[in-house]
């Protein structure tokens, strides 16, 4: 079985209807996001234009000509299904922290799992200064 290349590029306007409905799924039946009312088309423009604005990604993941799947910065609940802290972790993130029974949904309290990565490869992610060098954020 043959499978289409993925292409990882910019969100564009065309294409929050596909994310929209994406997330919807999430929404309505799990705990990968809090939120409990799936956002509509207006307020995704809104998000990629608030990010866009700031300078911050806002990615598609399109095979076939289909978008497939989207990240933007992100925190991760405790969904309790591992594939995507395993995707994160296999794309370089690192564990930074765990907030416990920070929301509460579907009849249960959910974790969050903070992640991290460095922008520069090879970087450590504890970069010290040297003498009188301001760590620059």
């Amino acid at each position: 079985m043959q499978t289409e290349p993925v292409h990882i590029r910019p969100a564009v306007r065309a294409d929050l209807g596909a994310v929209a409905g994406i997330l919807a799924f999430y929404v309505t039946n799990s705990v990968a996001t809090f939120e409990e009312d799936p956002p509509g088309l207006p307020q995704w423009q809104q998000r990629l234009d608030s990010l866009a604005g700031r300078g911050l990604p806002f990615l598609v993941a399109e095979t076939g000509g289909v978008v497939a799947g989207y990240e933007v910065i992100a925190v991760i609940a405790d969904s309790g299904d591992p594939a995507s802290v395993a995707l994160h972790r296999a794309c370089g993130f690192a564990d930074a922290g765990r907030l416990t029974r920070v929301g509460y949904k579907h009849g249960r309290w959910v974790d969050t799992l903070l992640m991290q990565r460095a922008l520069e490869p090879g970087r450590a992610h504890h970069h010290r200064p040297g003498p009188g060098r301001a760590v620059r954020r």
